[in-house]
């Protein structure tokens, strides 16, 4: 998957909608591409860390988290593709969601999914990321993952909630 126009007017990533009907196209996903500095990025003019480091478990404390996964097909060598994470937000937390989806996938079920990052107006990174698919055989995700350092999974509707917070993109500026 490629494109332009997946932007906010701040250049952040907006999304991703696909419709994942056979686990043909897998093999193709990308790991993230380390010349890319997604916003919020350690050590990027939009960070406010002023580098990344590996936490006590081993993990760096921040990913170039997919929102289309590699795991899925898609590629991390687009910008549009990738946001800042803390590590247990894109895994164990996302990772868990894209194994659940490609097992669906792979035992036949047609899936539509939606991947958005929820910005506020404090910090460049997503605050969180509303995780929804769907699929033909029953398959019924609807998540919302709290990206921080101790990041857990909610109901998808925590997401919906935060949307129309203060500083939330589903909120109209008139």
């Amino acid at each position: 998957m490629s494109g332009n126009n997946r932007w906010n007017e701040q250049k952040k990533a907006i999304g991703v909608i696909a419709l994942l009907c056979d686990d043909h196209d897998f093999w193709r996903g990308t790991a993230a591409n380390d010349a890319i500095s997604p916003p919020g990025w350690p050590g990027s003019s939009t960070g406010t860390e002023p580098d990344n480091y590996v936490l006590p478990s081993g993990s760096w404390k921040y990913h170039r988290g997919h929102l289309g996964a590699d795991s899925l097909g898609f590629s991390g060598d687009d910008p549009w593709n990738l946001v800042t994470l803390h590590a247990r937000a894109n895994n164990p937390e996302m990772s868990n969601i894209e194994a659940d989806i490609r097992n669906a996938v792979s035992e036949g079920q047609a899936v539509y999914m939606s991947v958005v990052p929820i910005y506020s107006d404090a910090q460049e990174m997503p605050t969180y990321i509303h995780y929804r698919a769907v699929g033909s055989g029953g398959l019924d995700i609807n998540s919302c993952i709290e990206n921080r350092q101790n990041s857990r999974t909610l109901d998808g509707h925590a997401c919906t909630s935060a949307m129309f917070e203060p500083g939330g993109w589903g909120v109209r500026q008139w």
